[in-house]
């Protein structure tokens, strides 16, 4: 793909953000931020899009993307604004691009911490991942605690590492304040299409009918939802579909 390919960035988080302006000063033309939310938390986000001719599309998603005549790759995509209720409203037009970077969420590295026999679900305020139920001499921080801004994840990991000094019985400094506030995930990443075309994982090639036949026939927890539909265990384990397959189950 040329280096002048047009992109397009679809963003659930301010994070997200960053990829345009790194992208425009390395030579790729982007197009436009598409923003789901009503508008960035940081407001100084859009003046770095202003100062590079990024347009920005807020309270909107990717409704569908489609291919190039030959079939071979992205030729650009249909975009719809999201209603304040989370459901799809008018249509905003086609927007040519031949890539399109997406986050509308984070993937904390939870496993681990789950088959030590902690619980993983999600919160409905933040929409974020909660890990309940935490054994004896085991210690998490950063994103897979839900702390997600720099300041507050090297404080959250200080403290990680003060709690598993104190619990060899060695005194150590007090636990240090550790706020984080900043949200990354977007409370609807994934919305139904007519004809089935919302994917919540291509390795597995399951769509949201999936994920809500599975929990219709009783599988509940997380854990289990994942084993009885085979979501996230594909060639990429989950790192871009679980957050979709977590939020479409809660």
């Amino acid at each position: 793909m040329p280096l002048q390919a047009h992109w397009l960035v679809l963003a659930g988080n301010d994070l997200a953000y960053f990829t345009a302006p790194a992208a425009s000063d390395a030579g790729v033309h982007v197009g436009a931020v598409i923003d789901m939310r009503v508008a960035p938390d940081n407001s100084s986000l859009i003046d770095a899009l202003n100062d590079r001719g990024i347009a920005l599309e807020c309270e909107a998603t990717v409704w569908e993307a489609y291919a190039n005549p030959a079939g071979s790759r992205l030729a650009g995509v249909r975009i719809r604004t999201i209603k304040p209720d989370g459901n799809l409203g008018e249509a905003r037009g086609d927007i040519k691009c031949a890539t399109l970077a997406v986050s509308a969420g984070f993937m904390p590295a939870y496993q681990l911490a789950c088959q030590a026999g902690e619980r993983c679900t999600t919160t409905t305020t933040r929409h974020t991942f909660i890990l309940l139920g935490l054994p004896s001499g085991l210690f998490i921080a950063g994103s897979v605690n839900s702390v997600y801004d720099l300041p507050a994840v090297l404080a959250d990991g200080r403290n990680a590492a003060r709690s598993a000094v104190t619990s060899l019985g060695i005194e150590t400094s007090p636990l240090e304040p550790c706020d984080s506030h900043v949200a990354v995930n977007h409370p609807w990443p994934i919305f139904k299409h007519p004809k089935g075309r919302e994917f919540v994982d291509f390795d597995e090639d399951l769509q949201i009918k999936d994920i809500i036949n599975s929990t219709r026939q009783g599988y509940r927890d997380i854990q289990l939802v994942k084993r009885f539909s085979t979501v996230g265990m594909g060639a990429l384990p989950g790192t871009s579909c679980s957050i979709t397959y977590c939020f479409r189950r809660s």
